[in-house]
């Protein structure tokens, strides 16, 4: 009943209603009853990315597994961007991967930034980019592209820490650096 989640909800629902990609999760309808408000997605057979990564240890030393993931990833945010979209929130919890084809699926815009939903409600601290906690105001498609460095550093060390930026190859460490490139 609090404005602010209802609004958030409506926010969620109607920038991911409108969205047609294959590696982002399409909404479906909305509706509600005596025990709360809901979002009907289409149904993933998958596990998140942090799921995935703990089942299946070996998955992403592979280049070519890496590779494509990352791209689909950037796929989806290039989609997400090239719609006035910033997603605010990238994380391996809503990154799913399914169990068919090992794709994926990015899940969960209810912090998203558009030009006609402006209001930032939080993210997620290890993954989010520096001015959403500080700066709300500067929030743009670089917000994302730093959580997607920090991804990157996941997915090869388990750890989404800047520390562990020197256990990357020279390749990935020259992206990951660019994408945390804190510009504020």
């Amino acid at each position: 009943t609090n404005p602010l989640y209802i609004a958030a909800f409506e926010k969620e629902f109607d920038l991911g209603f409108t969205l047609e990609h294959p590696n982002i999760v399409r909404y479906i309808s909305k509706w509600a009853d005596k025990e709360g408000i809901y979002i009907l997605t289409e149904y993933i057979d998958g596990l998140t990315l942090n799921e995935f990564r703990l089942k299946n240890p070996d998955y992403f030393k592979k280049e070519e597994n890496i590779r494509k993931i990352l791209l689909q990833l950037l796929s989806a945010l290039d989609y997400l961007h090239n719609h006035q979209i910033v997603h605010l929130d990238l994380k391996p919890d809503n990154i799913l991967i399914t169990s068919n084809g090992n794709n994926l699926k990015l899940i969960d815009l209810g912090l998203s930034y558009s030009d006609c939903y402006s209001e930032i409600t939080g993210g997620t601290q290890s993954f989010g980019s520096p001015e959403q906690f500080t700066h709300p105001q500067l929030i743009d498609y670089r917000s994302d592209l730093h959580a997607f460095g920090k991804i990157v550093l996941y997915l090869f060390t388990g750890d989404a820490a800047i520390s562990s930026i020197n256990r990357l190859s020279v390749r990935y460490n020259k992206l990951v650096r660019k994408c945390l490139v804190d510009d504020i």
